[in-house]
């Protein structure tokens, strides 16, 4: 069930759908029922299944039905009002329900024998899946992770038990795919981060892990053009930088406001020409300044690299992540609709 939802993490949800659908996708994960009707409208059909997996208002519900979304649900209450719509319809719609096992964020915790009785009295809804949500999967170290297992496992035992059987279960995203907590036995997984080639980096020293990927997405911006300034001059908002030498410097046509983010003034760096521009002082709203002085020939029109490689050089996601204070998650997803995307088939 490849995940697919905050534009499939910036890199274009129609387009990276209908790829993956191409390429044997059966199940798609959204966010939200929005994100979900994107698809649909798009051309998604309904070969793929879309999978809701956060939370749905009640004014989002017709869209729901409309375009044939599964939901995930996360509480008795809300499952019994999916029932409740089901019957008004006089359809039989599958959910699927997730459990709260330690992340403490969406999910029930009622008990296995409340969360049966609760689905035997359903009269036309019926669940399909039972889910839960690892909250440190990418620490191979740390007990968090095979305690949820663990729970998962006691839930789903319980509830067949007491004759409750639910044909698919699903606890993978990318990073316990990378570090696997359980021996497996689940019939869907729900890579996000790792299907455009990315895995987090556990805490200290690391680990070697099961998936090789690399990142999908490069991103270029254009040299607008380049000047030379004296010893002392100030660089940029609020004269964050001196220049101590002589410095020739390179405009480039890149902010914030397109998701670069704000956090890498005097910080960030750039590829021009194979080799590293650092970032000089700060980021503005549609323009980064970068030192050039050692970079010679780089004229208004070249190609900057701001993801991806030059030369023998590269620079990821994560290592932005690094630099500017935050995770490789936000700094794909903050990429802003306004910077154009080239797919290459």
């Amino acid at each position: 069930m490849p995940v697919v939802k905050a534009n499939a993490y910036g890199h274009g949800a129609i387009p990276v759908a209908r790829k993956l659908v191409e390429c044997g996708a059966e199940w798609l994960a959204v966010s939200n029922p929005e994100e979900g009707v994107e698809l649909r409208e798009a051309g998604i059909g309904l070969r793929a299944r879309i999978v809701v997996t956060a939370g749905i208002l009640p004014f989002e519900w017709d869209a729901m039905v409309e375009h044939s979304l599964t939901p995930v649900l996360h509480s008795l209450a809300d499952v019994q009002l999916f029932d409740n719509l089901c019957a008004r319809l006089g359809r039989s719609l599958p959910f699927h329900f997730k459990v709260d096992t330690g992340l403490s964020r969406l999910g029930s915790l009622d008990s296995p024998d409340v969360i049966a009785a609760a689905f035997k009295s359903l009269a036309r809804a019926f669940p399909e899946g039972l889910m839960t949500h690892f909250a440190s999967a990418s620490d191979p170290i740390g007990s968090q992770t095979r305690s949820q297992v663990v729970r998962f496992r006691e839930i789903l035992h319980r509830l067949r038990e007491l004759g409750i059987e639910i044909p698919i279960h699903h606890v993978d995203a990318t990073n316990s795919l990378h570090y696997p907590p359980h021996e497996g036995g689940y019939q869907l997984a729900r890579p996000g981060h790792g299907i455009y080639g990315y895995v987090a980096n556990p805490p200290g020293e690391p680990v070697p892990g099961k998936l090789a990927v690399k990142p999908v997405l490069s991103w270029y911006t254009h040299v607008l053009l380049t000047k030379h300034l004296p010893v002392g001059a100030l660089v940029g908002y609020g004269a964050l930088h001196r220049a101590t030498r002589p410095t020739t410097i390179a405009i480039l046509g890149v902010g914030y406001a397109d998701g670069y983010p704000h956090a890498l003034s005097g910080k960030g760096r750039v590829l021009l020409h194979g080799r590293f521009a650092p970032v000089l002082g700060a980021v503005s709203m549609d323009l980064t300044t970068v030192d050039v002085t050692d970079i010679p020939g780089v004229s208004a029109g070249d190609l900057a690299t701001l993801i991806g490689t030059n030369g023998e050089e590269s620079i990821d996601a994560l290592e932005l992540g690094r630099m500017a204070g935050t995770i490789s998650y936000a700094i794909l997803t903050n990429i802003q609709p306004r910077v154009k995307r080239v797919y290459v088939p």
